[in-house]
C-alpha cells in the first residue's frame, strides 16, 4: 500500500504542471525505479532522439513503426509521422500518425487526453470513410471514438455529446462484425 501511495505522488506531478524535457526524463527514470520495486514493468520510453529527416520516406516510416511497436517510444514516432503525414499525405502515414495520437492520449494525464484522442478519431474517421473495407482503419476508428466518448461522458457527467461518440463506436463495431 505504501508503494502505491509513493507511486501516485511521483507520477502525478509529471503531467500536472509544465516541466522541461530534462525534468520529464528524470521523473520518468524515478517512476521506472519505483514501478520496478512494485513489480510492474514499464515499456514506454520518454527520450529525445535526433531524427535524420534526410532519409527517404520508406526508411523513416519503418523507423517510426519500429519506435512505436517495438521500442514503445511514442513521442519520437509521433515526430517522424507528423513530418511524413504533412509532407507526403499518404494514408499509411496518416494511419500510423493516428495510432501515435491514440497512444499519446494513453500516455498523458489530465487536459491533453481529449486532444490526442480527438486527433486520432478525426484521422481514422476520414480514413474509414475513404477505405470502408479496411478492418484496421475501422478498428482504430472504433477505439478512438470510444475513448473520446468515454472521456467526454466522464468529464460532462453523462451529457449527450459523449454518448454520441460511444454510439458511433458501437456502430463501427457492428460494421466490423458484418465484414468479418
Amino acid at each position: 500500500m505504501r508503494t502505491i501511495k509513493i507511486l501516485c505522488l511521483l507520477i502525478v506531478p509529471l503531467w500536472a504542471g509544465a516541466v522541461t524535457p530534462f525534468e520529464a526524463m528524470k521523473i520518468h527514470e524515478k517512476d521506472k525505479e519505483i514501478m520496478a520495486l512494485a513489480g510492474i514493468t514499464v515499456v514506454e520510453k520518454i527520450e529525445n532522439k535526433a531524427v535524420d529527416f534526410s532519409k527517404n520516406k520508406d526508411f523513416l516510416f519503418a523507423q517510426a513503426r519500429s519506435l512505436l511497436e517495438v521500442e514503445h517510444d511514442v513521442i519520437n514516432a509521433y515526430k517522424i509521422m507528423s513530418y511524413l503525414a504533412l509532407n507526403y499525405k499518404e494514408d499509411r502515414f496518416y494511419a500510423l500518425l493516428g495510432q501515435c495520437n491514440y497512444f499519446l492520449g494513453e500516455l498523458y494525464f489530465k487536459g491533453f487526453i481529449r486532444t490526442f484522442y480527438q486527433k486520432a478519431y478525426d484521422i481514422f474517421d476520414r480514413l474509414s470513410d475513404k477505405h470502408d473495407e479496411n478492418i484496421d482503419y475501422l478498428r482504430w476508428h472504433s477505439y478512438s471514438a470510444a475513448k473520446v466518448g468515454s472521456f467526454i461522458r466522464h468529464k460532462e457527467r453523462g451529457k449527450f455529446s459523449g454518448l454520441s461518440f460511444l454510439k458511433e463506436s458501437v456502430s463501427v463495431n457492428d460494421d466490423i462484425l458484418d465484414d468479418i
